[in-house]
């Protein structure tokens, strides 16, 4: 190649196999290794990615980074902007020449400002990340540039705990950094010892200070003002990050014990999530995809899981009943539900669907038909489960 094309360098990946640096070549200085690797949810993960990248680069002159990082947190308020930009200065220094970052989905409301340090970054990296963040909150939110700075600050420290905590929890860096090379997969690597970082740092107590910020911040810009629009995408991202939690949550202790206990409420709590972005079709804060593979679509939950269609039953009172309804599916969503008491003979009006329905059966009975309308781009089909009252 240096032959025909002088000018020109070849590149291929430092990834999988090929990871760990060579130890006894120096390689051509027209040979560009990117670099497949970079995690921000697991501490050691980070630290075993920073000494695998400074060992290729004493063998490399020239590298670029290209990791799957972005997808960790797809669609929760995850933010390493900071510490990414110092990462980006330091590898900058180490014969990286530019950076290939996949996955920017499009949260903005809740790792906007990721994608905005890095944009930053990427044109000049000698800028200091603290300083980038501070001139993002002044110039987007006026007024409330201080609050939105405390925001992040929050976020930001909620984001490096829960890295430490579960660097301590699942202790491996080779499983973190296989994990990295395919975040979408089927979870490979041990489930840990005790609760999640989702049970221990994002707490409910943690999330309602995160609101009051937010609702200080809100009240500060007023209304109408493009600085109050800003706010509201945040606050997007934030109300879909409560919803998203308990999912999150039940993923963790599904993956410590696969009960059906725990299947169910992994199901259920998807599906809650798979309603909101049914009837959020333009959300700003959070991208919603039709066909979008989801964090739990395809492939994070489990097959048992992700074909889930059950329903139980809880007595409110009075003859009423709360339907829960875990309809989940890789293959779309469901959009509406009628309801039958005669084994199928007739059927309740047709209205959208929802996880939880207040229900009053016209007649004694021991169990109900839910028949849910799946559609997606390519399928559409009714599909029937039974829901016992009993």
């Amino acid at each position: 190649m240096q032959k025909d094309c002088p000018a020109m360098s070849l590149g291929a990946y430092g990834y999988s196999v090929f990871r760990s640096p060579p130890i006894d070549v120096t390689l051509d200085p027209h040979l560009v290794i990117g670099y497949v690797s970079g995690n921000y949810v697991n501490e050691a993960g980070r630290q075993a990615f920073l000494k695998g990248w400074r060992g290729w680069s004493e063998k490399c002159s020239q590298m670029y980074w290209r990791p799957n990082l972005m997808k960790n947190g797809e669609g929760f308020p995850l933010v390493w902007a900071t510490k990414m930009g110092q990462d980006i200065a330091t590898l900058t220094a180490q014969a990286m020449k530019g950076i290939e970052m996949p996955n920017c989905f499009g949260h903005w409301g809740t790792q906007g400002l990721n994608y905005y340090v890095l944009a930053q970054m990427m044109w000049d990296s000698s800028q200091g990340p603290r300083a980038i963040v501070d001139d993002y909150c002044q110039r987007g939110f006026g007024a409330a540039g201080p609050k939105i700075r405390q925001y992040i600050a929050q976020l930001e420290e909620l984001t490096h705990l829960f890295a430490v905590h579960e660097a301590g929890r699942i202790g491996d860096p080779e499983a973190v950094l296989a994990a990295d090379e395919e975040p979408d997969a089927v979870v490979r690597i041990e489930s840990g010892k005790g609760p999640s970082g989702w049970e221990t740092v994002w707490t409910d107590k943690a999330m309602q200070e995160l609101q009051s910020i937010l609702t200080d911040a809100a009240n500060i810009v007023g209304n109408s003002t493009p600085e109050a629009k800003r706010v509201a995408v945040l606050q997007e991202g934030l109300d879909f990050a409560k919803l998203e939690l308990p999912a999150r949550r039940y993923l963790a202790k599904y993956e410590q014990d696969p009960s059906d206990e725990n299947a169910f409420g992994l199901a259920l709590e998807c599906a809650r999530v798979e309603q909101w972005m049914l009837a959020h079709p333009q959300a700003r804060g959070v991208a919603v995809i039709e066909g979008y593979g989801w964090w739990w679509r395809k492939m994070r939950v489990p097959p048992i899981v992700r074909g889930t269609l059950k329903g139980r039953a809880v007595g409110l009172g009075d003859g009423r009943y709360r339907l829960s309804i875990a309809a989940y599916s890789s293959d779309g969503r469901y959009t509406t539900v009628q309801f039958s008491e005669d084994g199928g003979r007739t059927w309740s009006a047709t209205e959208p669907f929802k996880v939880d329905h207040e229900y009053r059966p016209a007649r004694r009975n021991d169990k109900i038909i839910a028949r849910l309308m799946l559609k997606s781009a390519s399928i559409q089909k009714q599909v029937e489960t039974i829901i016992n009252l009993n």
